[in-house]
């Protein structure tokens, strides 16, 4: 794992967390990276194994797609539109 996958990982991880704290005990209550992103992640990896793709790529895809669903300030039927500007920020 590169280290911008990782820290994008770690990123994700944390934001899970805080949001999983903030929803406890209602009925929103859900850590996506435990519940989602990690299975995203890794079947996105099984399948890319004998591509000619770029892994690092489809790592931080599979990592950020649902990354603003951790942030309860944002409309949750828009989060591809606010995911790929937290995306983009985080990565610089």
């Amino acid at each position: 794992m590169s280290q911008i996958v990782e820290k994008m990982r770690q990123e994700i991880m944390d934001r899970s967390a805080r949001f999983e704290e903030q929803t406890k005990d209602t009925k929103d209550e859900y850590n996506i990276y435990r519940e989602h992103i990690q299975y995203v992640y890794k079947y996105v990896v099984i399948l890319s194994k004998d591509k000619k793709v770029d892994g690092e790529v489809l790592e931080l895809a599979a990592l950020l797609h649902d990354i603003s669903m951790t942030d309860m300030s944002l409309d949750r039927s828009r989060h591809n539109e606010y995911g790929a500007g937290i995306g983009s920020n985080s990565a610089g």
